[in-house]
């Protein structure tokens, strides 16, 4: 259920930004695009770069726990700059933040209720179009 109710929000969230504010260059979470796609669009820019014999600089970076430790007013103040209705930030919002974690480990349980990161599975509204929302790379940069 989950799964479904995650399309729905990415399909919301799509519908409402405008098309040109995502990054080309974005591959993860992206229809028709992923990691292979992304790949071979890297070799073929550092191919053209070396045929013309000139330098190219390739950064590579990975934001450890990005996922886990963004800020549920960090999510909301992206969307609604980028025009998502108040109504569907604050669901958005309050999946966020009214998460209980549960662990068990034989006898022994425990739970805790959560106030930041995005659900582990998350791959709609979790990661997939707040990702491309905070995407680094820019529109006008190839």
């Amino acid at each position: 259920m989950l799964k479904a109710l995650e399309r729905i929000l990415d399909f919301e969230i799509r519908r409402v930004i405008d098309p040109n504010l995502w990054s080309p260059t974005q591959h993860a979470y992206t229809k028709g695009k992923s990691t292979e796609t992304a790949l071979h669009a890297l070799t073929c820019t550092i191919e053209k770069t070396l045929k013309v014999k000139e330098f190219c600089i390739v950064a590579f970076v990975d934001i450890e726990g990005a996922f886990n430790n963004i800020l549920p007013s960090a999510i909301a103040s992206a969307l609604s700059r980028l025009g998502v209705e108040d109504a569907l930030i604050s669901f958005i919002g309050q999946l966020l933040t009214g998460r209980i974690i549960e662990a068990q480990m034989g006898v022994s349980a425990t739970h805790r209720r959560v106030n930041r990161g995005t659900p582990q599975g998350a791959s709609d509204y979790g990661h997939g179009s707040i990702l491309n929302i905070f995407s680094p790379t820019p529109n006008n940069i190839d």
